[in-house]
């Protein structure tokens, strides 16, 4: 994205600015997406932003998604930087309203995690969230 002059208004000295879409990777965000097939899994292993993710959960009980400052896969018993109750069987989205349009940074890593616990990863069970994170 670029922000290009709508108007100028020099006399009343006010200006309007609008986001252009660009067709480029440059200012894009990347978008990765977990069928379920990974209760945790490296995003990216060098520093990055994070935007946006949405996540569900189909078990009968409360799951946790966790987002790791690292560059590796979490191990069982990592502690994330941050987690989020997903409701039981439902969906949790969260977007730029949190991480702010210039994305929260991670300055090793990016790594997630469905847990059990939401204080440490705790393996919940594969199969049984979708998950997509924007990142940059």
């Amino acid at each position: 994205e670029t922000m290009v002059d709508q108007f100028v208004d020099q006399t009343n000295q006010v200006a309007a600015m609008v986001i252009k879409p660009l067709a480029v990777s440059t200012y894009s965000p990347t978008l990765f997406t977990n069928f379920g097939a990974n209760t945790t899994l490296n995003i990216k292993a060098t520093s990055g932003n994070v935007f946006s993710f949405y996540v569900t959960n189909t078990n009968a009980a409360l799951r946790y998604f966790q987002l790791h400052n690292t560059a590796t896969t979490p191990a069982g018993s990592a502690v994330p930087l941050m987690t989020w109750t997903i409701p039981i069987g439902g969906a949790l989205t969260l977007g730029t309203d949190f991480f702010t349009q210039a994305g929260m940074n991670f300055s090793t890593g990016i790594a997630f995690a469905t847990s059990t616990a939401a204080g440490i990863y705790t393996a919940a069970t594969a199969g049984e969230h979708y998950i997509q994170v924007e990142f940059k």
